[in-house]
């Protein structure tokens, strides 16, 4: 922890709470957590991305600082600044990855798609989806749970069922061999090669598997978890060569953006079998071979801004339209929905399914609902965003 960000926040500390030197070991519960929540704000402003949950509690003469957290960092300022203040405490909190996964910090999704939730029960909000084949990195376990980050660093709570856990070398020796990815947007994968085959599972776009072998038409893939199988040809390619032939330009992003279609809207969807509004601008980045950030807001935070009032003759093929609403003196701007603009005064967007509207208020498929709350466009093709994004830095 650099000097300058433990002055920050020692600096804050004697502002909100003048009076902890002279309280000592009395500084009340709540001031203590005050300051955990400052940091938290400070440091970790999006806990999507970012785990600080940490709390302090009394037992006896000393602090319990409880919890767990995968910024040490931050932790460590925290320490520091109760050291400052001679405040004296324990600190039980556990630095993640969990010591608990025994060096077995890495995943890969074993199912089509894998549903991620927003606390470790089935019942509890989906809140993104993996497809299968993504690598993970493990955070923490609980009984039939994992938590789990995604390449796009988004944290969720991810059934056990649905990966498996692997060690660093096994990792490396996984990304290291070759693999195929899915191309066509629904399929199997089947037990045998033949007219017969059954089914081993279904895949969607841009599922990826290990290659085993190649036999006729079909190439033989392993399962993460062991299970061989066949995928046809006609609808899958070598990865690497997938990757080398990505050409992220407006043609191409249009065009996978329209072979989505009537795909219906799951709020948390990020696959061809549903998708939420940035589940869908997502795929379809994906699909060109780029990974965006998960959310609306926070795809609002990658590209050049290219409009903000209106000037649709601006935009290019592939930009993000956001919608939401303004800023005003009391509330800051909120993100809330993204489409992608196809031309001719039109984008495509995912609400209730997948579909196109205008901007033009003559144009039958004018949306007059998003026209009033739009709010800006970005480009991500050509910008300096673009080398951050590629799927290559991640498979």
């Amino acid at each position: 922890m650099s000097m300058k960000n433990l002055q920050t926040v020692l600096l804050l500390v004697m502002l909100v709470y003048p009076s902890s030197c002279q309280e000592s070991g009395k500084a009340s519960e709540n001031r203590i957590n005050r300051l955990i929540g400052d940091i938290r704000e400070k440091h970790i402003p999006d806990t999507r991305t970012g785990i600080f949950e940490i709390h302090a509690g009394r037992s006896g003469n000393i602090w319990l600082i409880e919890g767990v957290t995968d910024h040490p960092e931050s932790l460590n300022i925290l320490l520091e600044s109760l050291e400052q203040f001679e405040i004296q405490y324990r600190n039980e909190v556990t630095v993640l990855p969990s010591p608990e996964l025994e060096g077995k910090i890495y995943g890969l999704v074993r199912v089509s798609v894998a549903n991620l939730r927003t606390h470790p029960s089935h019942t509890a909000e989906l809140n993104t989806q993996s497809l299968l084949g993504t690598p993970l990195k493990l955070l923490q376990k609980q009984p039939g749970w994992y938590r789990v980050q995604t390449p796009d660093r988004y944290i969720g709570w991810l059934d056990e069922e649905g990966l498996t856990p692997m060690d660093e070398d096994a990792f490396k020796q996984y990304r290291a061999g070759n693999k195929i990815i899915f191309t066509g947007l629904w399929g199997n994968s089947y037990t045998d090669p033949g007219a017969d085959d059954l089914p081993v599972s279904d895949l969607v776009a841009g599922a990826v598997l290990e290659m085993a072998g190649d036999q006729g038409n079909y190439y033989r893939v392993r399962y993460p978890d062991g299970r061989l199988a066949y995928v046809r040809k006609s609808e899958s390619e070598p990865f690497s060569e997938w990757i080398g032939n990505r050409d992220p330009d407006a043609e191409n992003l249009v065009y996978v953006a329209r072979q989505l279609m009537g795909v219906p809207y799951l709020w948390g969807g990020t696959s061809s079998k549903g998708v939420d509004c940035s589940g869908y601008t997502k795929t379809v980045y994906f699909l060109n071979g780029m990974i965006l950030p998960r959310d609306a807001s926070q795809q609002d935070d990658v590209g050049m801004l290219v409009d903000e009032k209106k000037y649709f003759n601006r935009l290019q093929p592939g930009d993000l339209l956001f919608f939401g609403s303004a800023a005003t003196d009391s509330t800051a701007e909120r993100v809330v929905h993204v489409g992608m603009w196809i031309g001719e005064m039109k984008y495509i967007h995912a609400s209730g399914d997948v579909h196109i509207s205008s901007m033009d208020q003559d144009d039958p498929e004018f949306d007059e609902y998003n026209y009033n709350r739009y709010l800006k466009s970005r480009r991500i093709l050509n910008s300096q965003y673009m080398d951050q994004l590629f799927i290559s830095q991640f498979y």
